[in-house]
Parts: structure tokens; sequence; C-alpha cells
């Protein structure tokens, strides 16, 4: 039986937040379709309050802090990958497309060749 990391790390507290989070930004959807007899302004600070209290929760949680420290160990570590000139990334994305054309080419023959052996020769229905 495994348990995830993220049940594991986290506190329950957090994990309340962070759900809360985006209950209030949903809940702030609200005021924008089922209050269409107020006015567009009232509805729209309506969306901002709730919007600006959902990214206060968001932002003070350690789920959402070790997610943008995800983020930011991600963005370094492509700067160290040493991408391919423009030539070899011509080359190599001609070569995916012409092996892909000649897959779905052998697959189509196989295709029509089953189907000639089913309903040609074993139903005869051709």
């Amino acid at each position: 039986m495994s348990i995830s990391s993220f049940d594991n790390c986290f506190s329950r507290f957090d994990k309340v937040k962070f759900f809360l989070a985006f209950l209030v930004f949903f809940l702030g959807l609200v005021p924008i379709f089922w209050l269409s007899e107020k006015t567009m302004l009232f509805r729209l600070v309506c969306f901002s309050v709730f919007s600006c209290l959902s990214f206060i929760l968001f932002i003070f949680n350690e789920i959402s802090k070790s997610f943008f420290s995800f983020c930011r160990d991600s963005f370094f570590e492509l700067k160290r990958v040493s991408w391919p000139d423009r030539k070899s990334a011509i080359r190599m994305t001609g070569t995916v497309c012409v092996f892909a054309i000649l897959i779905s080419i052998f697959i189509c023959l196989i295709d029509k060749i089953i189907d000639f052996f089913i309903y040609g020769i074993l139903l005869g229905w051709r």
C-alpha cells in the first residue's frame, strides 16, 4: 500500500487552506453569473474581492510555496539544458514526421489486409 508524498508532507490545516482558496475563488464567480440584476460594477467588485481573498489564502500556504519552489527549480534546471542547434532540431523533427507517416501507412495497410480477409474471404460480404 503506497502513501503519496502529498499526504505526508503537508498538514491538514494546509490542505484545508488550499481547498478553501479554490472554494473562495469559485464562490467569486457566483456574483458574475447569478446576480445579473445587479450592476456589472458590483459584480466585478465582488469577483475582485473574492479573487484577492483566494489569492491571499493560496499564497500563505505551504502547498503553494512548495509548488512555487518546484517551478523556480524547474526554471533554473531548464537554463542548464543544452538545447540542440537549429539544423539538428529541424533534422530530428523531419525524422519524426517521416517515421509517423510511415507508421500510419503501415497501420493502414495492415487494416486493409485484415479487412479483406475478414469481410472478403471469411464472411464473403464483398
